[in-house]
Formats: C-alpha cells, structure tokens, sequence
C-alpha cells in the first residue's frame, strides 16, 4: 500500500519531467536562448524537488534538518549581501554562532516531543 507521502512525492518529482516534455515539444519555434534558459529552470526545480522529497523521505526530524540548513545558508547569505564595516565583525560572529545554537537548540526540542 502506497503512502500519502510516497504519492507526494512521485507527483512532484514528474512536475520537472512533464515540464520537460512539454518543453521539447515546443523547442522547433522557440528561441534557443529561451529554450536553454528554460531548461537550465526546469533542471533546477527539479534538483529542488529531489533535495526535498529526499528530506521528506527521511521523516520528521529529516525535514527539521534541512529546513534548519536552509535557514541558516539563507541567513548566511543575507549576511554576506549587507555592506558591513570592520567594526561589525564581532557582532557577526556572535551573530552566526547564535544563531547556529538557537537551531540546534529549536530541533532539540521539537524532536524532543516527536
């Protein structure tokens, strides 16, 4: 018997490949710049898709991980986007070392009660 993740998953997954389907099909009166720029999208939200139905295979505290790790790269990245001054290198660290805790500590206790 198949589960509702299981079926979640194969639809999601097929998503990029009916895109890409669909995309050749339409490749003969497109623009080639188009169709590679649509292509390089379709692969990405496909490695997407694996990325997070992997998580989503791997359970609950799976899905906290990799939501974890996402919040923290997007946290990472913003801070390397804002301009920053040489005084503002110790309040960063401090800053990624909370924030690396305040995680562990938030997937502690949600496992906790998992």
């Amino acid at each position: 018997m198949t589960s509702p993740i299981d079926i979640c998953v194969a639809a999601y997954l097929s998503l990029p490949v009916l895109g890409r389907v669909i995309l050749n099909r339409l490749q003969a009166g497109m623009n080639p710049e188009l169709f590679i720029e649509t292509s390089k999208r379709i692969r990405t939200w496909g490695i997407i898709l694996l990325v997070l139905s992997g998580s989503a295979l791997l359970g609950k505290s799976g899905m906290l991980w990799f939501f974890g790790l996402v919040s923290f790269l997007a946290f990472k990245e913003y801070i390397s986007i804002i301009p920053t001054r040489p005084k503002d290198r110790r309040t960063l660290f401090w800053a990624y070392l909370s924030y690396r805790f305040n995680i562990f500590l938030s997937l502690k206790a949600i496992l906790s009660y998992l």
